[in-house]
Parts: C-alpha cells; sequence; structure tokens
C-alpha cells in the first residue's frame, strides 16, 4: 500500500524545544493560528529542526486538531546552508541554494534529482 501526504503549509522554523512531543506540538498550534489561514488543511503543519543534525529526524508532520506528531523524518538542507550536519546560513536568495527560514504553502509532490519531493508555492 502506498500513502501519500500532501502537506499543505511547511514552517522550517529553527525552535530547541524539539525533544518533547508536547513542544512540538505546541509550535505547530503557533504557527497553525499564526499562518494557517493561507492552507486549505490548516490542521497539518510541518516543522524542521535546523539546530538538529541530518542524522536525526527533524521534520515533523503534525495533526493540530488531534495534538499528535503524524510523521517524524530525517531532512537535509540545501547545500548552499553549508556542508556540514547542520546548516551554517540560510538564505531566500533566487540562486543561493541555501535552506530558507520561514512559512510556505505546499503544492504537490514530483519525483525529483533528490527523490521525493514537495513543491513549495
Amino acid at each position: 500500500m502506498k500513502i501519500i501526504l500532501t502537506l499543505v503549509l511547511l514552517a522550517t522554523i529553527q525552535f530547541t524545544c524539539a525533544q518533547q512531543n508536547d513542544a512540538i506540538v505546541k509550535k505547530a498550534s503557533e504557527v497553525e493560528s499564526k499562518w494557517g489561514y493561507k492552507a486549505k488543511n490548516k490542521n497539518i503543519i510541518t516543522l524542521i529542526d535546523f539546530s538538529k543534525s541530518i542524522d536525526s529526524a527533524r521534520l515533523y508532520v503534525v495533526d493540530t486538531k488531534n495534538n499528535k506528531i503524524l510523521l517524524r523524518s530525517n531532512v537535509d538542507h540545501g547545500y548552499g546552508s553549508g556542508t556540514g550536519q547542520t546548516p551554517s546560513s540560510f538564505s531566500n536568495a533566487i540562486g543561493s541554494n541555501a535552506s530558507s527560514l520561514g512559512c510556505y504553502v505546499t503544492m504537490q509532490t514530483y519525483n525529483g534529482t533528490w527523490g521525493y519531493s514537495l513543491r513549495i508555492n
């Protein structure tokens, strides 16, 4: 059975309390309150904790309606953000190839150069 998960709001926000499920759900709820009106399904929020290593699960898909984490996963950062285990810089400049901090409404998924990917609006 193949499960396809479409994420509608992507929040790449650096936060430090990612060890506790409650802290992750609370942060996702804060993002939903502030930015959820822009998304079709505002109850599904994705957070990336860039303070964690790429070797750790640092992407969290959170259901804020039911206050639970649906998915934890490893995720890379843009190569323009540095070659280390954690990003050393961020940018939203075109051509920087760096990860960008902020909130994004996402679109469809696709299979790209690096595998299963998600388009950002």
